[in-house]
């Protein structure tokens, strides 16, 4: 199983990448992130939000964004069939 994280937060960091990392159905992590460029333990990164979700072929989508761009990319990832995960903090 794939997924992709949309942001690359402060709890992405580190809580959500080293748990994901333990997971054994978890075989793929894809980041889009505007900031970080090579993130370690990440098969793929993508600079751009939009440009991540037409891309992947991963099955979940975390979404790790400020609040303001949650609908947004909840839609987007809901109309490419993802299931999705949204962080609400």
């Amino acid at each position: 199983m794939k997924i992709l994280i949309l942001g690359h937060s402060s709890l992405v960091k580190r809580k959500i990448l080293p748990s994901l990392h333990k997971i054994d159905k978890i075989k793929d992590v894809e980041i889009a992130s505007l900031s970080d460029k090579n993130i370690p333990g990440v098969s793929k990164m993508y600079s751009n939000y939009e440009n991540a979700l037409e891309t992947t072929d991963a099955q979940i989508v975390y979404i790790s964004l400020p609040n303001s761009l949650h609908f947004k990319y909840l839609k987007k990832s809901i109309e490419q069939n993802k299931n999705v995960i949204l962080q609400k903090i």
